[in-house]
């Protein structure tokens, strides 16, 4: 169900749904900039996304000194850029690749299914996830780049 959806709660709300980070080691940075306050989007989708690239971060920081995540979502002209950084255990280059498939994960109690479903309803939003880091022990940044007004993908309505 497409509404109108708030960025600063929608970031919000997934920090609090991952355990482990209120009040908690991590440094959580979050920035919401420029004029683009709402989107149009199936709040819930976006949610799910959110939530599972925090946790992500989370776990990635797990073990390292001064550990921190930084989310940004910022209005591009027709898009909205939300990223997620994490200063933690970074991702092997020749991973990059393959995180979104069904199936890859590189954590020993991971099942490789979040990372894909992330980047199934970022493009049943009209979006697509990326993946950015430079080796191991670089951290990494997810990005999420949404349209501001969801179009139906079958239909064509906003």
């Amino acid at each position: 169900l497409v509404s109108e959806v708030s960025l600063d709660d929608v970031v919000a709300q997934a920090v609090a749904l991952v355990p482990g980070l209120s009040g908690a080691y991590v440094s959580v940075d979050i920035t919401v900039a420029g004029t683009t306050p709402c989107i149009h989007t199936e709040r819930h989708k976006l949610l799910q996304i959110l939530a599972n690239l925090v946790a992500n971060a989370r776990d990635a920081v797990r073990d390292i000194e001064s550990p921190a995540i930084t989310i940004r979502a910022e209005p591009m002209a027709e898009t909205v850029r939300i990223s997620v950084t994490d200063n933690g255990e970074g991702i092997e280059p020749t991973h990059l690749t393959r995180l979104f498939q069904h199936g890859f994960t590189t954590k020993t109690s991971g099942n490789g299914f979040g990372l894909h479903a992330s980047a199934l309803a970022a493009s049943e939003l009209g979006g697509h996830l990326a993946v950015h880091s430079q080796g191991i022990g670089q951290g990494a940044t997810f990005e999420l780049v949404l349209p501001v007004h969801h179009r139906d993908r079958s239909s064509g309505r906003t």
